[in-house]
């Protein structure tokens, strides 16, 4: 009840360069900059819509008599958080907008936004409670980034043709999290610091050999035998465990590209949209891995590769999320091509029309990608995106 309203202020102002005497460049047919600041309240719905409250759930079970009887009981689930509020984001943005010579566009913006009050679970607290601990708003991330966006158009004649590219960059960082941060030699187990969006895992430093790899601290995920991944003993201790986990990568591609070109002669015209995304992980786990060798299913394309690790249904020294199971998810796109046709006024004013237009279009007609076995958008079990053509007629009377 403390927290059911807000207040989420927001500021802009602008300033038009070419409105002012010493702006008179012909090269220069529009220049603006502009900037704002605002504060935006998120909810982002953890563990469900009222988590002040308190819910119990399914808990184990007791017999009762001398029949040993079976009940079922509940326990509490996630303790309540009567103090919980939303999510807060304040962000800045600068901006510039340029035109020359009334055919190229030029906009660019930057932005810092802080993610303030962010709901995470807070496990300074003991564990010996027993209970499952509440989300806390105590969590701060900072997003930082910039976009570009350039177009150029020109006409000549009946010919026509235009191009837009925008460019986008974002940089995330966990600022605060509610984890306990671990000394020097574990430093590399923290999660502060870090992407929201990272991948972690072991560092493989290379593959046991026929004499068993003397001198290599031991790995505690079973047996090891030739040709075993062998992996990095970042905290120094010959033992490689959970304590030797580290940041291996990142889920969510820090760059996106886009591309839409198109061109119109008399009654023609085509446009295409190319979409690009760079420096995305993909994390082969679970069934991306195993899926292919159970069940009576036969070895994939992925098993196949060059250097694959030994292969074993108990040992699974091999199949921990490792750098080894990362692969590269950047993609360019052909999102979307449409060429179509417009009939002549003649045409269309005979027929009692204002406008006949006859098309044909393409979605996902292909990507040039390194992840060559299934869509990169798509990597686990599932519908992957499906190429689609389409053909149609609008006609407006």
């Amino acid at each position: 009840k403390e927290n059911r309203y807000g207040f989420f202020p927001s500021l802009s102002a602008a300033w038009i360069l070419t409105n002012e005497p010493f702006m008179n460049l012909n090269a220069v047919s529009f220049a603006k900059l502009r900037a704002s600041y605002g504060i935006t309240g998120i909810n982002p719905y953890k563990n469900g819509r009222y988590p002040f409250c308190q819910f119990y759930v399914g808990g184990g079970y007791f017999p009762i008599g001398a029949a040993w009887n079976i009940y079922y009981g509940i326990q509490p689930g996630m303790l309540a958080n009567t103090d919980i509020k939303w999510e807060t984001s304040k962000m800045l943005n600068i901006a510039f907008d340029l035109g020359l010579f009334d055919k190229f566009t030029l906009t660019t913006d930057f932005y810092i936004d802080n993610r303030e009050d962010v709901l995470y679970i807070n496990y300074n607290h003991p564990a010996v409670s027993g209970a499952v601990l509440p989300y806390e708003n105590i969590g701060h991330i900072r997003n930082l980034g910039f976009d570009i966006t350039a177009g150029y158009s020109k006409t000549t004649g009946d010919f026509k043709w235009y191009s837009n590219l925008v460019f986008s960059f974002i940089n995330n960082r966990i600022e605060e999290m509610g984890e306990a941060i671990n000394p020097e030699n574990l430093a590399h187990l923290n999660m502060t610091g870090n992407p929201v969006n990272a991948i972690y895992g072991y560092e493989v430093i290379g593959r046991f050999s026929s004499d068993g790899g003397a001198g290599i601290p031991v790995q505690t995920f079973g047996p090891t035998n030739e040709g075993d991944l062998i992996y990095k003993d970042q905290n120094n201790d010959d033992i490689i465990d959970s304590r030797d986990i580290t940041m291996i990568g990142n889920s969510v591609a820090p760059i996106d590209i886009g591309v839409r070109l198109g061109m119109s002669y008399k009654g023609f015209d085509v446009e295409a949209i190319i979409q690009g995304r760079f420096k995305n992980d993909i994390m082969l786990s679970g069934i991306n891995i195993y899926e292919p060798f159970i069940y009576g299913n036969s070895v994939t394309e992925i098993a196949l590769e060059d250097n694959f690790p030994r292969l074993s249904l108990s040992n699974m020294n091999n199949y921990q999320p490792s750098d080894f199971w990362l692969r590269n998810g950047d993609f360019i796109k052909l999102r979307n091509i449409e060429l179509g046709y417009n009939f002549p006024t003649v045409i269309t004013e005979k027929l009692s029309m204002g406008e006949v237009r006859l098309f044909i279009r393409g979605l996902n007609l292909f990507a040039i990608s390194a992840w060559k076995y299934t869509d990169p958008e798509m990597i686990s079990i599932g519908y992957s995106p499906m190429k689609t053509y389409y053909a149609g007629v609008k006609v407006v009377f």
